[in-house]
């Protein structure tokens, strides 16, 4: 019955399907062997209700068997060696998925539901109709595991070569560019939009091609191939700005493929760590401190230091100054230590504010004030009064945050003996009574260990040391590539490490997308986008210069802070 409805020629009349998508020549007729079984029920005269559930039944398994070897027939043609085997892919990919649609949409009217409501109790109506849906759904499960993730996979295995091409302009450094084109240098703006105008074209193509569940399944394998090949092209130890960008490019990417769990894709979650600058590592480092203490409810046998604190505006004197927040503190006392035993231990407490981190309040403009030694008390009370004034944007910045270290004074090096952290931002505007724990430096190491902002400043601090503290950004602000290592003297430009040498597997003319001088912005629907991406704490890399972020001025101390970290 079905032998005679296999055929991939291109269907010419696609639209009585109601898809302008290319569709096999024999599914029309399929079509239509699956519609006359449905007539022959209905000519069907049962007296008995046990018949007509029997025939209702029967029906939908005849469909839904009907299907399953529709599309074992057309898997096994399509995968044939052709010369137009993307063609009879795409044919048979959407003649499966229409076969199944049309099924699914009419199976009511063709077990004759209406007239099994009828004359059958309620009871037995819903078995037939739920043993109904559990059919349907085996068998497109069955078909789209078995013929049409395989026929797609297939289908993105022949456009590996612009996939590749896509992937190799993405992660190429401007340097490459500009050996491959001769004549102009290229900016960053100009690579990326070439890049997305030439996935576009190809998302739009695949699209335009197939049926909507087959391109929502395809993309699955689209984004799987782009993201194998952009690792093969990936460069390590790089700047945060070219992470930062393929991050960027990579999100426009998965937007045009409609993937919707990108935060389990573990190349965007890699790449946007590691497109942080050294300054938005360690704001973030400590930001995951602070919550990790907030959530925190139980830190064990771990002292307390109780204080009072509030923080008030300062309006500027003068028009050019800047306005400040002063914070005010007053330290009230100290729970006691179970484990030092005064006897025999000699304790002279002293107390420690900072604000941290040290790239966002550097020590030679903000003080670090202490308080005088209280000798030798297990609950010791300073009652002293602070004040620490700091620049309204950085009291509101997220990760900057107030240090209370409580310290043993020795002779010849003082002893931690807890720390505790305060959110800057988190700092109420009227008295209020805080009982901050004092945590040992076990719990800092502890949570460094899997704290992956942790990770990457020192995988950073070690790149920053092998390029001798210098480094260099893809983007100026003005919007043209910065001065490359090696100009004026400076050195030769540092030997850049891959991942892997990849194969070539297009030709050397062929290996980057050409950027057009001018790209036509209204046809990407990117463009369309009112949220904008972001990396770490700053703001996607503008069209007309680089972010700027609340640690511009700190952007030279690339060194980290390892005595507070």
């Amino acid at each position: 019955m079905v032998e005679r409805t296999i055929s991939l020629d291109e269907d010419g009349d696609s639209v009585k399907y109601g898809a302008r998508r290319p569709l096999p020549a024999g599914l029309y007729s399929f079509l239509c062997i699956q519609k006359g079984i449905a007539d022959d029920m209905m000519r069907l005269e049962l007296r008995f209700e046990r018949n007509l559930i029997v025939c209702s039944t029967a029906v939908v398994n005849i469909l839904c068997q009907n299907n399953i070897a529709y599309a074992k027939k057309l898997f096994n043609e399509a995968i044939r060696n052709h010369d137009e085997k993307s063609w009879r892919i795409i044919r048979a990919t959407n003649g499966i998925e229409q076969a199944l649609n049309f099924v699914e949409e009419g199976f009511e009217r063709f077990a004759e539901f209406d007239r099994l409501e009828k004359n059958v109790e309620i009871v037995d109506f819903d078995a037939v109709r739920l043993t109904s849906q559990r059919l349907l759904r085996t068998t497109r499960e069955m078909c789209e595991k078995m013929q049409i993730e395989k026929l797609l996979q297939e289908f993105v295995e022949l456009k590996i070569d612009i996939i590749s091409r896509i992937a190799r302009n993405l992660c190429a450094d401007l340097d490459q560019l500009k050996g491959y084109y001769n004549t102009r240098e290229v900016t960053i703006n100009e690579k990326i939009e070439g890049t997305l105008e030439c996935c576009y074209g190809l998302v739009d193509d695949v699209k335009g091609l197939l049926l909507p569940n087959c391109f929502k399944i395809s993309t699955k394998f689209l984004a799987s191939s782009l993201e194998i090949e952009v690792r093969k092209f990936l460069k390590q130890k790089q700047t945060a700005d070219y992470y930062s960008n393929i991050y960027i490019a990579l999100k426009y990417i998965y937007e045009m493929l409609e993937i919707e769990n990108e935060k389990d894709i573990d190349l965007l979650k890699n790449l946007h760590l590691n497109s942080f600058s050294t300054n938005d590592l360690i704001l973030s480092y400590y930001d995951s401190i602070c919550e990790k203490i907030e959530r925190s409810t139980n830190f064990g046998n771990v002292p307390n230091i109780d204080i009072q604190i509030q923080h008030s505006k300062i309006e500027p004197k003068n028009a050019n100054d800047l306005m400040e927040i002063a914070i005010q503190i007053k330290l009230v006392k100290m729970s006691p230590m179970e484990w030092i035993d005064i006897l025999s231990d000699r304790v002279d407490y002293f107390t420690k504010f900072e604000l941290l981190p040290k790239v966002l309040f550097p020590s030679n403009k903000f003080d670090s004030p202490m308080t005088n030694p209280v000798p030798q008390s297990t609950t010791p009370q300073w009652k002293e009064l602070f004040e620490i004034r700091v620049p309204l944007d950085s009291f509101f910045t997220r990760g900057a945050c107030l240090s209370i270290s409580v310290f043993d004074h020795e002779l010849q090096a003082d002893r931690l003996i807890g720390r505790g952290f305060i959110p800057l931002h988190s700092v109420p505007s009227t008295t209020s009574t805080l009982r901050i724990p004092l945590l040992s430096a076990d719990f800092q190491a502890d949570n460094n260990s899997d704290n992956p902002f942790f990770q990457l400043l020192k995988a950073q601090n070690e790149n920053d040391k092998n390029l001798g503290g210098r480094r260099r950004n893809v983007i100026a602000r003005s919007g043209k590539p910065r001065r490359k290592l090696g100009e004026n003297g400076r050195g030769q430009q540092e030997k850049q490490e891959n991942l892997e040498e990849p194969k070539k597997t297009v030709k050397d003319d062929e290996q980057f997308i050409k950027v057009p001088h001018h790209v036509d912005r209204k046809s990407r629907r990117r463009q369309n986008s009112n949220e904008p991406i972001r990396a770490g704490h700053g703001k996607p890399q503008k069209k007309k210069g680089q972010r700027k972020g609340p640690n511009d001025s700190f952007e030279n101390d690339t060194e980290l802070p390892q005595a507070n970290i």
